[in-house]
């Protein structure tokens, strides 16, 4: 037996001048001989799995399609709204319909907007903008929790400014204007 093994051993090494290249048939005869051994005992030993293995044909690579490469999906932007002209008449229409609409002092409501911009929708000063001069920050928070577009460029924006002040003046937060009294 081991002299089989040895000799398929053989056959997977390199070859030299004195390994003798065996025929289609003695491979063959020899296949049978290893199968008779191994069926006749229940527990293949480790020579036994060793023989099968270097019996076993090495399977063959099956060529694997080239993959393509997937479009890279663009993020779409969304345009900043343009703030629309308005004239200082209907910013005082907005005023009276969010005071009305939140249950609040008009005035005061008016009074917070010319203290801090002016009544200038345009207005800027470092990180504040708009009639409220809001922050990016306060006017995210604040239009998130009114279900609103948190868009900052929309601090800029008369009606959603104003809508915005007036929520915060109706749910008691008048500090976020400590100079405005």
């Amino acid at each position: 037996m081991i002299g089989i093994i040895s000799w398929i051993f053989s056959l997977y090494s390199t070859p030299t001048l004195e390994t003798p290249v065996p025929t289609l048939s003695e491979l063959s005869s020899y296949s049978q001989v290893l199968s008779a051994q191994t069926s006749v005992e229940s527990t293949p030993s480790s020579t036994q799995i060793e023989v099968q293995l270097a019996t076993a044909s090495a399977p063959t690579a099956t060529p694997q399609p080239t993959a393509t490469p997937s479009p890279t999906i663009k993020p779409t932007t969304t345009p900043s709204p343009k703030p629309k002209k308005i004239t200082l008449a209907e910013i005082e229409e907005l005023f009276t319909k969010y005071s009305q609409k939140y249950n609040i002092d008009r005035e005061q409501l008016k009074r917070i907007a010319v203290c801090e911009s002016k009544l200038n929708v345009n207005a800027k000063n470092l990180y504040y903008a708009g009639l409220y001069q809001f922050s990016e920050s306060t006017w995210k928070a604040y239009r998130r929790m009114l279900h609103l577009n948190t868009n900052p460029d929309l601090r800029f924006d008369a009606e959603a400014s104003i809508n915005t002040a007036a929520w915060m003046l109706s749910t008691g937060r008048q500090s976020a204007w400590p100079n405005c009294k």
